[in-house]
């Protein structure tokens, strides 16, 4: 019985902790495909496109992905680039999400993975500009080419997925699945750009009792360089259930005690 007390402590401790939560860090190991491949402006192994000189003007470092156990989603993107760089005219893609895993075409680092080939369904958007999110079936994707169709190939890739256009949401859809959180600012040094996109789980209709094996991507308008990876999520039990559950085994204890004390013999 002492045990079971014991049990209980323990679980209304965790009941008294704060709320579960998982981080995934995805590192820029993807490159992606659509580039010219004589190109001089192809900077660590086409990685990203840039001359050598500019290579840190768009080089991405890492993806953070927060999931606490209520489903709250937190991504963080540590970048070089700044938005709305002068002389370039570029500017931040939108965030996309898939909920039914990342198939990216060829092998890491995927460099010929376009969206043309990938095999990743890239379901939902969070629109950067507006901070509302969408299903991507509600509107017209734009990719790279779209924004420097003036430009020589080498100096982007083609056919790589950067926004979701306006324009046909205006058309296709009335509202937005749900309206998110989006922020920047810079690392304590102040030499990275803080990319942050904030929304739920339940905006996308997934079910928090399942587990769920989820992609992200993001890259600039002229898709200089870009993240994608994936990240596994299995739901937490509430620290509420952990209670309940405790509270049964003290229940069950207590009725296994008392049978033993009125059958001594047994």
């Amino acid at each position: 019985m002492k045990y079971l007390i014991l049990a209980l402590g323990f679980t209304c401790l965790l009941a008294a902790s704060p709320v579960s939560a998982a981080t995934w860090t995805i590192q820029d190991d993807y490159v992606g495909g659509g580039y010219t491949s004589d190109s001089p402006y192809r900077q660590n192994g086409a990685d990203v496109i840039s001359t050598h000189s500019e290579i840190n003007l768009f080089d991405i470092d890492n993806m953070i992905v927060n999931i606490d156990s209520k489903g709250n989603v937190s991504v963080t993107i540590t970048t070089d680039y700044k938005n709305n760089i002068a002389g370039f005219h570029t500017q931040f893609g939108d965030l996309f999400i898939s909920t039914d895993g990342w198939y990216p075409e060829g092998t890491d680092p995927y460099k010929t993975d376009t969206i043309n080939t990938t095999g990743t369904d890239w379901e939902f958007v969070f629109d950067t500009d507006t901070g509302n999110f969408y299903k991507t079936s509600d509107g017209a994707f734009m990719l790279s080419q779209d924004f420097f169709s003036d430009k020589p190939d080498s100096w982007y890739r083609k056919e790589q997925l950067v926004q979701i256009d306006p324009d046909a949401l205006d058309t296709l859809v009335s509202t937005p699945l749900t309206t998110g959180t989006f922020d920047m600012g810079t690392d304590e040094a102040g030499n990275n750009v803080l990319v942050y996109y904030g929304f739920n789980l339940a905006d996308m209709g997934l079910d928090l009792t399942e587990a769920h094996d989820l992609a992200f991507r993001w890259t600039m308008t002229c898709a200089n360089d870009v993240i994608e990876g994936s990240v596994d999520w299995k739901p937490v039990p509430e620290p509420g259930t952990m209670l309940l559950l405790g509270l049964g085994l003290v229940g069950l204890g207590a009725i296994g005690k008392k049978k033993t004390d009125l059958n001594p013999l047994t």
